[in-house]
């Protein structure tokens, strides 16, 4: 496979991620907070992929989005604001795989929801600015 679709298919996966998150919060009655910001943080880790695959640089096997971030030396990730949504939604990946979940509330998934959207929208410019 290409690392042109190699960078497709990562940015797929993460809008794919982010498509399951929006859906379940959307549309359950009972909404699923803790699938809901795992799939955020699983859209913003593989829209971090998916740039440092642009970039021709190795995929590390982590789970941090700040590490992530940190691979990534591109002034549009260069923000506090990405900082913070990385660090916050990386507990998500982790966290909901074993028992003794953490106390959610709607507003908790509704900023993954948009930190996801928000690093799914940097990741993209950067890759097309690539």
């Amino acid at each position: 496979m290409s690392k042109d679709e190699l960078v497709e298919e990562w940015l797929t996966l993460a809008i794919d991620d982010l498509a399951a998150a929006e859906h379940l919060f959307a549309t359950m009655k009972r909404r699923p907070l803790e699938i809901v910001c795992f799939h955020c943080q699983q859209a913003g880790e593989k829209a971090l992929k998916a740039v440092l695959q642009a970039k021709g640089r190795e995929i590390p096997r982590v789970h941090d989005l700040l590490e992530l971030r940190r691979q990534i030396s591109d002034s549009l990730f260069d923000s506090a604001d990405i900082d913070r949504a990385c660090s916050h939604l990386t507990i998500f990946g982790v966290s909901f795989r074993y028992p003794g979940k953490l106390d959610l509330e709607e507003t908790d998934a509704e900023t993954a929801l948009s930190e996801a959207r928000r690093i799914l929208e940097l990741a993209k410019a950067a890759i097309a600015a690539h």
